[in-house]
């Protein structure tokens, strides 16, 4: 699937996310929201299945970029966009990197702050990527914030590819 640009990057996802504060989950809606946090573990069952899912949203010559946790740590975007390159051949540039962590957009949200703004993402391009369409990989969107402030670091037009989109409205 794919919806309007969320902070200029176009994204396309394997399914729509729901929270629970907007009422009553289906069964579908709770799967894919325990993916979402799963795959934030790196958990193989859960890269496994959103891999397969998101493969249709990739093509053989796109690189794959994973975006970084709060943290700064790749490694859960990581292991998604590998399991997503095993079934599509695509080609997976490990390029993103934070200067230091950030507070989580989950956190910023508990305690009523507004995301953190692009500029603020503190995300760096750490090496250049082979030529290719670029495919920023991430678990959930939600604002778009965060794949901003990674296009942003890559320069370079890019889309999203992402398990699960929410739109805040």
């Amino acid at each position: 699937m794919t919806t309007p640009r969320v902070a200029g990057c176009e994204v396309y996802f394997a399914r729509r996310y729901k929270s629970p504060r907007e009422g009553a989950l289906s069964d579908k809606q709770e799967q894919t929201r325990s993916v979402a946090y799963a795959l934030k573990q790196g958990n193989r069952a859960a890269v496994n299945l959103a891999a397969e899912e998101m493969a249709d949203l990739v093509y053989g010559n796109d690189i794959l970029v994973p975006i970084p946790d709060s943290k700064g740590d790749t490694s859960a975007n990581l292991a998604l966009a590998r399991a997503i390159a095993r079934r599509t051949g695509a080609k997976v540039c490990d390029a993103l990197r934070r200067t230091g962590p950030v507070e989580s957009a989950r956190a910023r949200r508990k305690k009523g702050k507004p995301p953190l703004p692009p500029a603020l993402q503190r995300l760096y391009r750490r090496k250049d990527c082979p030529d290719g369409a670029l495919l920023l990989v991430d678990n959930v969107v939600t604002r778009g914030t965060t794949a901003a402030a990674a296009a942003i670091a890559m320069s370079k037009k890019c889309l999203v590819a992402v398990w699960a989109y929410h739109s805040t409205g």
